[in-house]
C-alpha cells in the first residue's frame, strides 16, 4: 500500500511540473528577461521552467541591450543562504547572477509549488567566478570575498 502511494504521488507530481513547464514556456518572452517567471519551487526544489537555450538565449539579448557585454554559454541555479540564484556562467570565464523571486503559488497544486521571477539585479564577476561570484542583495551586488572591486552591478526594472 505504501508503494502505491508512492507512485501515485510520484506520477502526480510529474505531471504537475510538466504542466508548469508548459504554461511558463507558453508566456515566456525571450526579449523581457527581468521580471520573466522562468522556474518553479517544488518540494523544496527548485527546477527551470523554461528550456536553458532560450533563457541564455534571453540574457544574451539583456546584456546586448544593458551593454553588460556578456554572453553567456552556460547556467547553474544555486541556492545560497535559503535564497535562489540562477548563476550564467559567460564566454569570458565571468559569472552574472540574479535572484530568483517568488511571484505567485502555483494554482491548483497539493505541494505549495510556487513560481519564481528573473529579479531585476544582475551581479558580474571575473576575478571571482570560480570560487564566490558575488551575488543580488536587493538592488545590491554582495561583495566579493577575493577582490573588493571585481563585482559589476546592472539593475533593470
Amino acid at each position: 500500500m505504501l508503494l502505491l502511494t508512492f507512485v501515485i504521488a510520484s506520477c502526480s507530481s510529474d505531471n504537475d511540473s510538466k504542466e508548469i513547464v508548459s504554461d511558463m514556456s507558453a508566456k515566456f518572452l525571450q526579449e523581457n528577461f527581468v521580471g520573466s517567471e522562468v522556474a518553479y519551487k517544488l518540494n523544496d526544489e527548485v527546477k527551470l521552467g523554461v528550456s536553458e537555450k532560450d533563457l541564455i538565449n534571453s540574457f544574451n539579448k539583456f546584456s546586448e541591450k544593458v551593454k553588460l557585454e556578456k554572453k553567456a554559454v552556460d547556467i547553474e541555479i544555486l541556492t545560497i543562504n535559503d535564497k535562489n540564484y540562477v548563476r550564467f556562467y559567460n564566454d569570458d570565464k565571468s559569472v552574472s547572477t540574479v535572484a530568483l523571486l517568488k511571484t505567485s503559488k502555483i494554482e491548483n497544486n497539493t505541494q505549495n509549488g510556487v513560481k519564481m521571477m528573473i529579479g531585476e539585479t544582475v551581479c558580474t564577476s571575473g576575478a571571482c567566478a570560480n570560487c564566490c561570484g558575488c551575488i543580488p542583495d536587493g538592488s545590491y551586488c554582495s561583495a566579493c570575498e577575493l577582490n573588493n572591486n571585481d563585482c559589476r552591478r546592472t539593475t533593470s526594472g
